[in-house]
């Protein structure tokens, strides 16, 4: 979210980060999802960042393979820049965009003034 951040930080910043992860989750008899994941990816600041956590999502279907839905994770993660790896738990919102075994999923990390707001965006594919 460029708004909070000079031209000057965000031209030192990494905004299209690589990572990978895994998890394992399961739909309930009402359709939603809950599960665990692991993921480790580039921050900001080009540096590892890790986290794991657990994820739930509550979906409407738009058609018979289209759906949209909302939820939450509560995780643990860790930075180099904040505690040198020290583990900080968290709590986010979670929106999601699903077409069969393929999801899109992003959360917001609220921030203000050159610290936070940061749209996390990643894809899943289920097998």
């Amino acid at each position: 979210m460029r708004f909070a951040y000079s031209q000057g930080k965000i031209s030192g910043y990494d905004e299209s980060p690589l990572g990978l992860g895994v998890g394992k989750g399961v739909y309930d008899q009402n359709g939603d999802w809950r599960g665990l994941y692991v993921m480790g990816f580039h921050d900001s600041h080009f540096k590892p960042e890790y986290i794991a956590g657990y994820a739930y999502k509550t979906f409407w279907h738009l058609t018979d393979k289209l759906r949209a839905g909302v939820g939450y994770t509560a995780f643990l993660t860790t930075r180099t820049d904040i505690g040198h790896y020290t583990p900080i738990p968290g709590i986010l919102p979670i929106v999601s965009l699903e077409y069969q075994k393929f999801s899109v999923d992003a959360s917001y990390v609220p921030g203000g003034e050159g610290y936070g707001n940061v749209l996390f965006c990643w894809g899943t594919m289920r097998f």
